[in-house]
């Protein structure tokens, strides 16, 4: 049985594999596929949306790496949200190096560590964190 197939944000997803990491230990591998799949989608679904309101074709190559970075960081302890296609992690002190090494980089105007598949660039953007949720959409993973 797929218990995820309700869930519309990572918050969502991540409140039903915890339970069932607790609830429903013998099956944890199957689900823990279907947690990651869910996250999949919805990572794919945000990357999609983005460039359609941008009317611009997306680069195919780059959704399987967001993919992979989404279900690697969903495991760990952050606020996650992914704005446009962007991810970016919020209260992470913690896991600072764990996300270095997926090729987060930091963001001290956002304080958050931020994944765009790309390195960061010398130039800051100007729009603030609220600007950013509002034009290109937000979803949420809190701890």
């Amino acid at each position: 049985m797929n218990y995820f197939t309700s869930c519309k944000t990572i918050a969502d997803a991540k409140t039903i594999y915890t339970a069932l990491r607790v609830f429903d230990e013998p099956n944890i591998e199957e689900h823990k596929k279907d947690f990651e799949r869910i996250l999949e989608t919805i990572m794919s679904e945000a990357f999609f949306a983005y460039h359609k309101e941008k009317d611009e074709t997306p680069d195919l190559f780059t959704l399987p790496t967001l993919q992979h970075i989404i279900t690697k960081v969903a495991y760990l302890k952050c606020d996650i949200e992914i704005i446009g296609y962007w991810i970016y992690c919020f209260h992470a002190e913690n896991v600072k190096s764990e996300l270095e090494q997926l090729g987060f980089w930091h963001s001290s105007k956002h304080k958050a560590h931020i994944y765009s598949g790309k390195k960061k660039s010398r130039y800051a953007t100007k729009a603030k964190l609220a600007e950013l949720r509002t034009n290109n959409g937000m979803i949420k993973k809190a701890m």
